[in-house]
Parts: C-alpha cells; sequence; structure tokens
C-alpha cells in the first residue's frame, strides 16, 4: 500500500524539525531506525537531510521503495531551504549522490551505479548490497568525502516470501557490516507496515538491533 499524505502540518513540521535536529548529529557506525507516517514526510526528512550532508562533504545513498528512483530525482531537484537548492546534477554525476531502486539493490544483480561498474554484484541476495557498501566506503576515501550515509526503505522486503525473517537477518548483519567501515544508515519503515508485519516479538528484536529508535507516528 502506497504511504498516504501529510496533514496537521504545523505539528508536522515542529516533529520533522526535531528530528533532523536529532539526525544531523548522527555519528558514523550509528543504526537507527526511523518509523514514518506517510510518505510526505519522509520525502521532507531525505531533502533536508541529504541537502545539509552533501553541504557537509558526504556521499549519500538512497535506497527508494514508495517512489520511484526519478521521483525522489524530481522532488530534491525542486525542493528549497532558505533560499537554497541542491545540485542534483552535479552531486550524481560525480557520486556523492546516489538513488537506486532498493528492490533492484537488494534482491536484482541489475542494481548500477553511474561512477563504477563494482557497485553492480553477480549474486541476487543480500550480497549485493553487501558489495555496494564496500564500494561506497572505498569510493568516499577516492572523492576525498568525510563519511557515507545510507537511507533505505525495507518495504521491498514485504514482496518477497519469507520477507520479515529475511528482513530481521539482514538488519542483524548491519553491525558486522559497519565494521572498519565510515558509515552511517538510516533504516526506514512505513508505520502502516511496521505495525501490521511483525509481530510484538519481531518488534522487539527489530528495535533492539538498532543503536537508536526514531517513531514520527500518526495517532
Amino acid at each position: 500500500m502506497q504511504p498516504s499524505s501529510g496533514s496537521k502540518d504545523q505539528m508536522k513540521n515542529m516533529a520533522i524539525k526535531d528530528i533532523l535536529g536529532s539526525l544531523y548529529k548522527t555519528a558514523p557506525g550509528t543504526h537507527i531506525i526511523v518509523v514514518y507516517p506517510h510518505f510526505e514526510a519522509l520525502k521532507e526528512i531525505y531533502a533536508h537531510y541529504i541537502q545539509r550532508q552533501l553541504t557537509n562533504s558526504e556521499i549519500v545513498l538512497i535506497l527508494s521503495y514508495y517512489d520511484t528512483v526519478e521521483g525522489i530525482k524530481k522532488y530534491l531537484e525542486d525542493f528549497e531551504n532558505g533560499g537554497e537548492r541542491i545540485n542534483v546534477d552535479k552531486h550524481l554525476h560525480e557520486g556523492s549522490l546516489l538513488i537506486v531502486d532498493s528492490t533492484k539493490a537488494f534482491f536484482n544483480s541489475n542494481a548500477t551505479s553511474s561512477y563504477d561498474e563494482e557497485f553492480s554484484s553477480k549474486n541476487s541476495d543480500n550480497e549485493n548490497i553487501v558489495s555496494v557498501t564496500k564500494v561506497l566506503n572505498s569510493h568516499s576515501k577516492k572523492l576525498n568525502k568525510h563519511h557515507v550515509t545510507i537511507l533505505v526503505d525495507l518495504g521491498c522486503f514485504f514482496n518477497i516470501s519469507d520477507g520479515v525473517e529475511c528482513l530481521l537477518k539482514y538488519e542483524n548483519s548491519i553491525p558486522q557490516m559497519f565494521k572498519n567501515m565510515n558509515l552511517k544508515q538510516f533504516c526506514f519503515y512505513y508505520q502502516e507496515d511496521f505495525e501490521k508485519r511483525f509481530s510484538i516479538s519481531e518488534k522487539a528484536k527489530l528495535l533492539d538491533r538498532h543503536g537508536r529508535t526514531v517513531l514520527m507516528l500518526d495517532n
């Protein structure tokens, strides 16, 4: 199900402002879960965070699920904050910004990058995203970038058999993947998915596998 659009703008904006203030302070090696109530809130977080981190000499990878690569690109191109815009084409060209379909990154060997053939994995399982992570970390050094942030919507797992089991295994692998890497990862879950797809014990395991939890819930 497609996430709904946002409402209650004043309350939403206050919440997002507070959340962004917290996310900006995230240190390398951090693994965060963010549960979002609707896609407009997610896109707003994407845009503000990406603009800030690109300015701070980071590489940012977006693994999107509920919107297309082109849809995210267009939103970032149109986004304006304090009179400043994101030079999306420039960052895509140099490899400091990457926008990838999360289903392809996790389950399809056709996931490719415009700057590095190594981004494409010969494997069609979760080793694909592991390969992506390692290449990004290496590429950050080539570009003389300070850190790498991965923003991933994990809704893609709900389209495969045993998706919840595979997802929990992936989340459990993140700390090991981060060893000796200058990475941060934000795992985004649509609120309806989070509430309906997991049992109580699975939710507890999922939250326990993250260093921090950010909940943006519509009550």
